[in-house]
């Protein structure tokens, strides 16, 4: 009187299964993933007003990845530009018995090099000044003149450089931005 009872423990030959099928869920989605993820991935032009944006990206698609630190080593070598992939492959073979080491003096050789609160008010400040006086037929230009505005305006609510860029808050500051306007942007 044997009866076909469903099996409450799983056969050994079903548990392999599961785990094979998770597998190459996993493997799809980690291809998926790092298809989306590695377009993001863009050069630094070795621009101080490029790098916040620039490190932020990257420091988020390796996250996002999940990426050792061997393989953000060679990645940081990979998308630095002609300058500051010098100072970053002479820390990496100071350091190649530590790659964790060298992966904080890099970052902290890039910070130092280019994202230096100085070095971005310098840049901001020296887009502003050689923007041109715009005229009543310039208001394409406005974007531009946008863009820097908000640009400022960004940089000053991170602490780090909300002091240098302090200047802009009083009317001389504006002063600098209202005489970039059109006249008759200026008279309103």
């Amino acid at each position: 009187n044997q009866r076909n009872y469903p099996t409450i423990f799983p056969t050994q030959r079903t548990i392999s299964h599961t785990n094979e099928t998770q597998c190459l869920t996993d493997f799809t989605k980690f291809l998926l993933k790092k298809d989306l993820l590695f377009p993001r991935l863009t050069n630094f032009n070795d621009r101080p007003d490029n790098y916040t944006i620039w490190k932020s990206s990257f420091k988020t698609v390796m996250n996002e990845l999940g990426v050792s630190t061997q393989e953000e080593l060679d990645l940081i070598v990979k998308w630095l530009g002609p300058e500051s992939i010098k100072h970053a492959t002479n820390i990496r073979a100071a350091n190649m018995r530590d790659p964790n080491l060298g992966l904080t003096r890099i970052w902290e050789r890039l910070d130092k090099r280019y994202g230096c609160p100085e070095m971005i008010e310098e840049c901001v400040n020296q887009k502003l000044k050689s923007f041109p006086n715009l005229t009543n037929k310039d208001y394409e230009k406005l974007y531009e003149l946008s863009d820097i505005v908000s640009e400022i305006e960004s940089l000053k609510e991170d602490p780090k450089y909300a002091s240098l860029l302090a200047y802009y808050d009083p009317s001389s500051g504006v002063t600098q931005i209202v005489k970039k306007l059109p006249y008759n942007l200026r008279e309103k």
